[in-house]
């Protein structure tokens, strides 16, 4: 919950399945839906890890003396935790529009 508040917006769970279900409804396909979600969870990823990408980058010559085995700038290091980064968060973003684009949109928003 704290990333969704420091990324400036809601994380897909948290936001709640109504866009998807108010774009099924407007007939948009379950490819475009998933879209739509994995959009609302990656764009935050996204922005997140540049900005501790940059920050690691101005803090790393301070911690340089507590690294062992790696340098303070080991470019392998960094896409590999970035890439499990993005990994965790596509499959969070893309789990809940799984479940989006199986709801009866009418039935759904009925129930809201």
């Amino acid at each position: 919950m704290l990333s969704s508040e420091s990324a400036g917006g809601p994380e897909p769970g948290v936001l709640g399945n109504r866009p998807c279900l108010v774009a099924k409804r407007l007939g948009a396909s379950p490819a475009r839906v998933t879209g739509l979600m994995l959009r609302y969870g990656l764009i935050p990823a996204i922005c997140g890890i540049a900005a501790g990408w940059s920050g690691a980058f101005a803090i790393s010559r301070f911690f340089a003396a507590m690294l062992f085995g790696v340098g303070p700038l080991d470019l392998p290091t960094w896409l590999v935790v970035s890439g499990c980064m993005l990994a965790v968060a596509c499959i969070a973003s893309y789990l809940p529009a799984r479940r989006a684009c199986r709801v009866d949109p009418v039935a759904a928003l009925q129930a809201e």
